[in-house]
């Protein structure tokens, strides 16, 4: 019961990191029109393709970290049902 409040953590962050997931798409084509107005993005101006703006723009490094969190609890609940179960 100790560590009831970091499985409801690992949780959290299942769940924050599926809505990220989710939402990357959305936030390229924000990052595309905003680029399409100042031409700033990456100095490569305005990109026709929503698709690289997830790849050629920090949001792959955004994605990542997302993907990251989302193992990391996974692994901490499988981690600490098996040691419960185990004693």
């Amino acid at each position: 019961m100790k560590d009831f409040h970091l499985k409801i953590l690992a949780i959290i962050m299942i769940i924050f990191g599926i809505f990220g997931l989710s939402t990357l798409p959305f936030l390229s084509i924000i990052v595309q029109y905003i680029d399409s107005i100042t031409g700033f993005s990456s100095g490569n101006g305005y990109l026709t393709n929503n698709m690289d703006y997830l790849f050629k723009s920090p949001l792959i490094y955004i994605g990542g970290f997302f993907v990251f969190s989302i193992i990391l609890a996974i692994i901490y609940l499988v981690y600490s049902f098996f040691k419960a179960k185990r004693g």
